[in-house]
């Protein structure tokens, strides 16, 4: 069980935060160029292990995965915006000593972050790879975010002792088993016996509305971006929105027959776009 005061680490102030990090290491040693891989909204790390470790045993690359703030086994804050999550990774692949130009792999909250950090940070990225999102505000679709985040917070004031408790909680009011299989990912135990969420449930709540929104940087991102989107979800239309924030990026698209967890979906599709990138000089 998780000791409350040593899990969660929390930071009132807005400065950038050191964040847990994962490393998969090239089997043998390598000058390929490493990727970092930037989880979603209520995501982790944990949601890229299988792939990095695909990743890095069939490219013989060397792979990192990380928590966002507030997500994961990262610190808590009281803040949450595309700034300060681009800072945060700044600051933890700066003090990790991290080999750039890296390839930067973000996945829906993870693709904007990844975008915003294009822009603040050309230098460091090689490649951009954004999963499923557009560098625009989605209006209204916050709306179930807003709601799965309320019944969290139901679920952690009842104080529940047991895991089960927690699962059928939030069963009453979630039909769809792989968003709540996905939620319970962030359930754990802590010293007390009560089972609580990994993820910052009332500053999500609370910043929910940036995160729905887009805050790009100052810089002039001109390197090479793939978006991979899903056919079956509607975050992504086209490439005009893209265009606007990286005027003199090279671009493509690629649309997979996948929900907007194209990832999950499609593994090894998506797993033989991320080899030919590792590939390209």
């Amino acid at each position: 069980m998780w000791s409350l005061s040593t899990f969660i680490r929390k930071y009132s102030c807005s400065s950038p935060l050191k964040l847990s990090i994962s490393k998969f290491p090239s089997p043998k040693e390598t000058s390929k160029i490493p990727f970092v891989f930037v989880h979603g909204l209520f995501g982790s790390k944990q949601n890229w292990r299988s792939l990095c470790l695909a990743l890095a045993r069939q490219s013989n690359v060397t792979v990192y995965a990380l928590d966002l703030r507030n997500h994961g086994e990262s610190p808590h804050s009281e803040h949450m915006d595309y700034s300060l999550m681009s800072q945060d990774i700044k600051n933890t692949v700066d003090q990790m000593e991290l080999k750039t130009p890296f390839n930067l792999v973000g996945h829906s909250l993870g693709g904007k972050v990844v975008m915003r950090y294009a822009t603040d940070n050309p230098q460091d990225v090689n490649h951009l790879v954004v999963v499923d999102i557009e560098p625009v505000s989605y209006k209204n679709a916050s709306l179930p975010f807003d709601d799965y985040l309320d019944i969290m917070a139901e679920c952690e004031n009842a104080n529940y002792k047991k895991r089960s408790l927690v699962e059928d909680h939030i069963a009453k009011y979630i039909d769809n088993l792989e968003i709540r299989q996905f939620l319970m990912t962030n359930a754990i135990q802590f010293g007390d016996g009560t089972w609580k969420f990994r993820c910052n449930v009332p500053v999500l709540k609370k910043e929910l509305p940036v995160l729905f929104g887009y805050e790009p940087g100052s810089l002039d991102y001109s390197g090479r971006i793939t978006v991979v989107a899903g056919r079956k979800s509607h975050y992504v239309k086209n490439l005009h929105s893209f265009e606007k924030y990286f005027p003199n990026a090279e671009m493509s698209l690629i649309a997979l027959n996948t929900g907007h967890w194209v990832h999950a979906e499609r593994p090894q599709e998506f797993l033989e776009i991320l080899s030919d990138i590792s590939d390209t000089k």
